[in-house]
């Protein structure tokens, strides 16, 4: 304490401030972000997203897929 009777605050810590995640979509109902997909209440990790799908699906994007 001081002679006044007040005392002194110990230094602040700096602020880390956390970034929003970056918006890739939005509309109502649905939002995805770089790291979660969300729809209505249910929201997902894009991780688990890109190993969904039934078992031996193909897209057209496959390197694998006939061309022409």
């Amino acid at each position: 304490m001081k002679p006044d009777g007040s005392a002194t605050r110990p230094p602040r810590s700096p602020k880390v401030t956390v970034a929003a995640p970056t918006l890739l979509y939005a509309r109502p109902g649905i939002v995805v972000t770089v790291e979660r997909f969300t729809v209505g209440r249910r929201s997902f990790p894009v991780a688990e997203l890109t190993t969904c799908g039934p078992p031996g699906a193909r897209t057209t994007a496959s390197p694998s897929a006939p061309s022409g």
